[in-house]
């Protein structure tokens, strides 16, 4: 029996727009109205990843790829690079010839970057130029470098941080272990849920993981291949409302 539900949010349960159907809302209504848990685990910070950017009615939001979990105004957990550590690898990035340079901090992000202003998702991060050294702890650092080499370096030189590379070509750093799994896991023992209980939904590499690990994994139809191969089964695409049809179809039945 199926107790939670986790979906990514881009390219997965969000249209290309970044809208959400009515049809889906009202589907994640239904299984609240049902007793399942739901949530959404994403790579996004909780700065982008409000109830005002993701209308969507869920119980649990997990940001920063699982560093940190959040259920309504209440923080769940937080697993996050100390600020002396975090400002380490700043002055690093910013050596190496890093770019829009992203940091954030629990319910604050601050951005190297002129673009706030006209960003869908990152309208509310602060312009920062890390001038000044942080005061607390990262839950996610992520910036852009085209240099592979560089990027492999810092890789090698941080190994004590999980890294994650994205397909618009950018890069992220969080504690060692960090995950969308890890925080399901810690989410779902929060709430006494076996992996062998949640349903996921991916579209990407990052989320084959997931896909992998609970009871069913969900791949939508735009996915990347490796994560179709990781799921059980594979659902319509997110321009299609492939997350709400199977949850209608599959798991509300």
């Amino acid at each position: 029996m199926i107790k939670m539900i986790v979906t990514d949010l881009d390219d997965t349960l969000l249209r290309r727009d970044r809208s959400i159907s009515d049809f889906t809302k009202e589907v994640f209504a239904e299984c609240r109205k049902k007793g399942i848990l739901t949530a959404f685990a994403t790579a996004r910070v909780a700065v982008s990843a409000t109830e005002e950017l993701v209308p969507l009615p869920v119980d649990i939001r997990i940001v920063s790829n699982g560093a940190m979990a959040i259920c309504g105004e209440r923080e769940l957990y937080f697993n996050g690079i100390e600020a002396e550590a975090a400002n380490r690898l700043i002055t690093r990035l910013k050596q190496s010839g890093a770019s829009d340079i992203l940091v954030s901090c629990r319910k604050e992000a601050f951005w190297e970057s002129d673009r706030i202003a006209g960003s869908a998702v990152l309208r509310r991060a602060v312009w920062c130029d890390f001038s000044k050294p942080l005061t607390r702890a990262a839950d996610q650092i992520c910036f852009i470098l085209s240099d592979q080499e560089a990027v492999r370096q810092l890789k090698e030189e941080f190994s004590e941080y999980a890294w994650i590379s994205y397909r618009d070509g950018s890069h992220a750093a969080a504690q060692k272990g960090v995950s969308k799994l890890y925080g399901i896991k810690r989410t779902a023992a929060l709430y006494g849920i076996k992996l062998s209980e949640i349903a996921a939904f991916g579209d990407d590499a990052g989320d084959c993981e997931m896909l992998t690990h609970c009871g069913i994994g969900i791949a939508v139809d735009n996915s990347v291949p490796e994560a179709k191969k990781a799921a059980n089964h594979v659902t319509a695409s997110n321009e299609e409302d492939g997350v709400a049809r199977f949850i209608r179809d599959r798991l509300l039945q």
